[in-house]
């Protein structure tokens, strides 16, 4: 679980990961440096499986989830929020796919969006599930960069075995997308349609989301100094980069690392 002074929201998503129906798991908790009480009630949470990591200092959402995807030995990674919670069956369901799949390098759930009462305000649309299927990895990639648009498909469970192919995560606005097409290289990626992952009140907006990747922003620097990094501000065009950025050096031969980078 990846949070920052989450104490309004990290007990009920502490409860929806420890009360899955899955029976084996543990769960490692990133502090990314709170200010505020989150800290004090992670530690009070009486459960064995759960550990606390607390970063000394602010190291921006990007390298808090690189530290998560290479945390630990097992086989499977599943990064999470500190705001948005789980079905309970999640796990289960989510495991089922990816063990019944072994070629599948990440599956993901449906998602729905709830308000701060609990109450369903939305549902994602079967568009945004990511179905980057079959024996050719650019069609799979291809498809990724196509339907990529809201968080449920990025916070899934992962095979490790894809995470560590994948180049270490950039700073810059949408490199989650990237981190996608990349993963989607070394392995398929499904979906199941069940709204099984709940997002709270929709996530942040592009706007502060893109300001949230800068590395200014993450060493506390203004973002309009004289030496500042300005992706944040084109974040369409930084995603774009951040697409060729990554298919320039994945793990595939030069002809298909050409016709994706053509591709973006």
């Amino acid at each position: 679980v990846l949070f920052r002074s989450a104490a309004g929201t990290i007990a009920d998503t502490l409860d929806s990961v420890l009360t899955q129906s899955w029976p084996d798991l543990r769960l490692t908790v990133f502090d990314n440096a709170s200010t505020d009480d989150t800290t004090a009630i992670v530690s009070r949470t009486p459960d064995r499986r759960l550990r606390l990591i607390r970063n000394r200092i602010n190291v921006g959402p990007v390298l808090n989830c690189q530290r998560a995807f290479w945390h630990g030995g097992s086989d499977f990674v599943m990064p999470k929020t500190g705001d948005d919670l789980l079905a309970p069956d999640f796990i289960a369901e989510v495991m089922e796919t990816l063990l019944h799949h072994p070629e599948t390098a990440m599956c993901h759930a449906a998602g729905l969006v709830f308000g701060d009462d609990r109450s369903v305000r939305s549902t994602y649309p079967p568009t945004h599930s990511l179905h980057a299927t079959g024996p050719d990895p650019v069609a799979r990639a291809r498809h990724v960069m196509s339907r990529y648009t809201s968080a449920p498909a990025f916070w899934g469970i992962y095979r490790r075995a894809g995470i560590e192919r994948l180049a270490p995560l950039a700073y810059h606005p949408g490199w989650d997308h990237a981190v996608l097409a990349e993963l989607a290289l070394y392995g398929e990626i499904r979906a199941i349609d069940v709204a099984l992952f709940w997002r709270r009140n929709g996530g942040a907006n592009v706007a502060d989301l893109a300001r949230g990747c800068s590395q200014f922003t993450q060493r506390n620097l203004p973002l309009d100094d004289a030496l500042a990094d300005l992706l944040w501000r084109i974040p369409l065009a930084a995603t774009a980069y951040g697409h060729i950025e990554r298919f320039a050096v994945a793990r595939i031969g030069t002809t298909e690392r050409r016709t994706l980078m053509q591709s973006v």
